[in-house]
């Protein structure tokens, strides 16, 4: 139950924070939007993952039962530092306006490191997935 509720909360903290964000005006739509299609991809794999992992008979409360156990991702390397750069970037982000930097280049080059370890983070994913069905 905790290796699929800890990341499932990761995902709707840094979700929340980002879209929050955006609304403020203070990091870009297009890296939020990066973010959360990647989680929903992320989760909406997970769930089909659990789907076709599941033995037979295959039913609504046996695929929500926890103690049957099946296929189980763990995080990549990269998937924990792409949250780590995340959360630097929302930290950064909240204090700028405090600080008087909001717009500064340091936060715009937080949200391309951002974005690339986004796209390195779900490309690990699918990877890491490639090699387990090969």
């Amino acid at each position: 139950m905790g290796s699929f509720l800890d990341p499932m909360a990761d995902k709707v903290l840094i979700g929340t924070l980002f879209l929050t964000l955006t609304y403020a005006d203070l990091i870009p739509i297009a890296l939020t939007a990066m973010i959360i299609g990647r989680d929903i991809l992320l989760v909406t794999a997970g769930f089909i993952i659990r789907y076709r992992s599941l033995p037979h008979p295959k039913t609504l409360g046996r695929y929500f039962d926890v103690t049957h156990a099946t296929v189980q991702l763990a995080p990549t390397f990269i998937s924990k530092v792409n949250t780590g750069v995340q959360l630097a970037l929302v930290g950064s982000t909240l204090a700028a306006p405090v600080f008087h930097y909001v717009g500064h280049p340091f936060l715009e080059y937080l949200w391309y490191v951002t974005g690339a370890t986004t796209i390195a983070a779900g490309l690990s994913y699918i990877i890491s997935k490639i090699h387990i069905n090969t």
